[in-house]
């Protein structure tokens, strides 16, 4: 973004669950009614500058967080 004249400065997730709908079953390669995590990214910077909605199945990734503390 900074080569676009953007700073970011924090980004922020919200992550939900919710069964794979038939056009992603066919990129992904899995089967209706399978799980997938839906991670809605959006970066910010004096205001939103970039929104992704990530799909991802629920058996072959996992989310790791860290969070700075004070």
């Amino acid at each position: 973004m900074r080569a676009i004249g953007h700073d970011v400065a924090s980004a922020t997730e919200i992550v939900t669950a919710r069964a794979i709908l038939a056009s992603e079953g066919e990129q992904l390669g899995d089967a209706l009614g399978s799980i997938v995590m839906v991670i809605r990214r959006t970066h910010m910077g004096a205001r939103p500058l970039e929104t992704a909605d990530i799909i991802v199945p629920v058996d072959r990734f996992e989310l790791a967080y860290a969070m700075p503390v004070g």
